[in-house]
């Protein structure tokens, strides 16, 4: 998910998860797995709209992380 510079913290990129895991859900789907910046804490956040607890790891600087899907 990428939201433009311009829209961001306006709840788009939460609403667009939110779609996302409901779609997986849907399709028998459970867990996301992401990629995040290790800096980047503006989207680690918005795994939260998918899972309070994801499990979180670093990998060569970058953060990986399972979500599993609560739509």
């Amino acid at each position: 998910v990428l939201v433009e510079d311009a829209w961001q913290g306006q709840g788009i990129g939460a609403r667009l998860v939110r779609r996302l895991a409901r779609l997986a859900e849907s399709r028998g789907m459970t867990v996301f797995t992401s990629t995040i910046l290790g800096d980047n804490r503006a989207a680690s956040g918005l795994l939260h709209a998918v899972d309070a607890h994801p499990d979180v790891h670093v990998e060569a600087g970058e953060l990986v992380v399972r979500s599993t899907i609560v739509a």
